[in-house]
């Protein structure tokens, strides 16, 4: 049975109005709020990635590159999710990593001796 489809999702891409599937307003706002920070944490361990990069850590980059990835993945997750059951995707700013968690993130990685 390999070329059986699969039946598509009640409330998604395309639908509208109330039905089977559809998700209130309150959980809607939430999910594009978590997709955000899920954006946000991705963003935060690139910009380690490129910190590690700069200074000759390859190992310590590949590791942050692939947290970067795990957290984009969650994101588009909660995307399709929302897609799916007929909820609106909306993408908000993203602020750049403040500076000075960047450095108590790195710090944390490369003198585990300051941590409390």
């Amino acid at each position: 049975m390999e070329n059986e489809q699969t039946p598509p999702i009640q409330g998604s891409i395309g639908q509208t109005g109330a039905g089977v599937g559809m998700i209130g307003s309150k959980v809607e706002g939430a999910l594009n709020e978590q997709m955000k920070k899920e954006f946000y944490s991705s963003y935060l361990y690139l910009s380690m990635a490129a910190h590690f990069e700069s200074i000759n850590l390859k190992g310590f980059a590949n590791w942050m590159k692939i947290q970067a990835n795990e957290e984009t993945k969650h994101a588009m997750k909660i995307y399709n999710y929302t897609l799916e059951r007929g909820g609106k995707v909306v993408f908000q700013r993203i602020d750049a990593p403040a500076r000075q968690c960047q450095d108590s993130c790195i710090r944390r990685y490369t003198r585990p001796e300051s941590n409390p």
